[in-house]
């Protein structure tokens, strides 16, 4: 199916993919520049199109996306896609595209009317320069609509939050429509394209639900936008987790927190310490009703990361864990309790082929493993045999964790440390991703966050990684 897909994508340049073979993997070279930055129109939509034709094809044949996440230290690697079988063959669905570019550019692809309207009315009602134009356009025969906006939202100030204001506001406009956020995917190293789907059973669940977002910023910034009600009960998390408040504004749509140190630039320990407290916030949002679904990188400031999206919910308790990934080998096991943590480190041990070369548990409430080679580099050259290993790793990871009974949450930029060239111009990253887990409170009942999320049933991941 997937060769199928690529070859459909070829066809409409006239070309054909070429594929190899390499440890378990197949690999497809496609003849255009898919996954780059400023690659062109044909090119980008392109791009855009394979991903709408992948989830469409997979979801077909039971299989949904699960998490996409960066796994490469590079600026212009794209995301690697895992997913899960859930259920026998099905009807198909129809997935959306809204993707948002350059500094000011929102482009719709496999869209209706129906998206089309919701899309300008979510802009419009949370950017306040407005519009400057919209207009329809046909690349190698698929659909598209522009819309242009005044200014630049996707590269504002720090103070700015509008930005964050659109997502949230076009993903509830379109859930009124029965349109599911699968995921942002970063298909070509710069904002992540936003897909969405039509799914009839989670319509009701979906319909006019509220969402709002935490956005990790700078070094050592959180702005909560359309959940500044939520406050205090994060500044009290933030004290209880060795953190302390240096300033704090409250504005109309969002309270603006700016914690002491580097929490989003730091090594060791306190990199462990700042992703706990990522966990931490999640849970006593969940608490409050607020199940976080997804994380969404869609500024193009190189110093802001992800924006942590929430969703409505009823009240709940949970516990988040995560997996860290960083520098060119490191991984990091993160608040899993004992027992599991026992389990997931040997599957660590025993599905990372190339060998573990050190393993250390000084960090608190913290396993740390050195992994053979540089699994987490650019993999587009000879670092891309040690990147399979560890992608197949990951599977299992998944996989065992699942079975364990953790759910996945969202895959995350959560540090803003990067490699600087001599004139102190980033390079790129030096961390990537943090997957975020969430195991629901045994006396909980509904389980009321899988709900939130999604209906996760089987145990198996795969993963179409975009290379």
């Amino acid at each position: 199916m997937v060769l199928r897909v690529v070859n459909n994508i070829e066809l409409r340049t006239d070309n054909g993919p070429t594929s190899k073979e390499k440890m378990g993997a197949t690999q497809f070279t496609m003849s255009s520049s898919l996954f780059t930055t400023n690659n062109g129109k044909q090119a980008a939509t392109l791009g855009k199109q394979l991903c709408v034709e992948l989830l469409q094809e997979l979801y077909k044949l039971g299989w949904d996306l699960e998490l996409s996440s960066d796994l490469a230290r590079s600026r212009w690697q794209a995301a690697a896609l895992f997913f899960r079988k859930t259920s026998t063959e099905r009807p198909g669905a129809r997935v959306v595209c809204v993707a948002p570019g350059k500094h000011d550019m929102l482009t719709l692809l496999n869209h209706d009317q129906r998206v089309k309207s919701k899309v300008l009315e979510a802009v419009q009602e949370t950017w306040p320069a407005g519009i400057q134009e919209a207009q329809d356009s046909t690349v190698l025969g698929l659909m598209l609509h522009d819309i242009k906006m005044n200014g630049n939202p996707w590269y504002t100030s720090e103070a700015n939050v509008d930005d964050n204001r659109i997502i949230c506001r076009i993903i509830s406009k379109l859930s009124e429509i029965n349109l599911k956020l699968v995921a942002g995917i970063n298909i070509k190293g710069g904002t992540d394209s936003l897909f969405f789907i039509q799914d009839s059973v989670f319509s009701q669940i979906l319909q006019k639900t509220k969402f709002c977002a935490i956005s990790l910023c700078q070094h050592n910034r959180l702005r909560l936008v359309d959940c500044k009600e939520m406050c205090s009960q994060v500044e009290q998390v933030i004290q209880r987790n060795q953190y302390h408040i240096k300033d704090k504004s409250v504005r109309e749509h969002h309270a603006k927190l700016k914690l002491n140190g580097s929490p989003w630039n730091c090594s060791g320990y306190e990199s462990v310490k700042s992703r706990q407290l990522i966990s931490r916030i999640s849970e006593i949002m969940l608490k409050q009703g607020w199940a976080l679904t997804d994380a969404l990188d869609n500024s193009r400031r190189e110093d802001d990361k992800s924006m942590l999206l929430y969703r409505r919910c009823p009240p709940t308790t949970a516990r988040f864990c995560c997996i860290s990934l960083t520098s060119s080998d490191h991984l990091r096991l993160i608040d899993f309790p004992p027992s599991d943590q026992e389990i997931l480190s040997r599957t660590v041990t025993e599905r990372y082929l190339p060998g573990i070369e050190k393993l250390e548990n000084t960090e608190s409430c913290s396993l740390k493993f050195t992994l053979a080679g540089s699994p987490w580099s650019d993999p587009s050259g000879s670092d891309l045999g040690w990147a399979l290993h560890a992608r197949s790793m990951l599977l299992h990871l998944l996989n065992t964790s699942h079975q364990l009974g953790y759910r996945l949450a969202v895959s995350a930029d959560v540090s803003a440390k990067y490699q600087t060239d001599g004139d102190g111009n980033p390079e790129y990253p030096l961390d990537v991703h943090t997957i975020y887990l969430v195991k629901q409170d045994s006396n909980t009942s509904p389980p009321s966050y899988e709900s939130a999320m999604s209906d996760l049933r089987d145990d198996v991941f795969e993963f179409v990684k975009n290379i």
